[in-house]
């Protein structure tokens, strides 16, 4: 999802709505901060299904800035 799909589904949805993440084992965490991180894809996310589909890695070296909400 890019910035931009994200803000057109925001545009439809109550300003009061509460933003939520998974949490660690179970249940939802509020949203507290959002960080820029470089990304790379992660070329073993197709045979270990667990793993991401992108790596973090340092800026300079990403293919990508991406926005993490992390969970906390």
């Amino acid at each position: 999802m890019k910035v931009k799909d994200l803000i057109e589904k925001l545009l439809q949805e109550d300003p009061e709505m509460r933003v939520v993440v998974d949490g660690y084992e179970c249940g939802y965490n509020e949203v507290k901060k959002i960080y820029q991180i470089g990304i790379t894809n992660n070329p073993k996310s197709d045979e270990k299904y667990w793993e991401g589909e992108f790596n973090e890695t340092h800026v300079d070296d990403a293919n990508e800035v991406a926005l993490l909400l992390p969970r906390n």
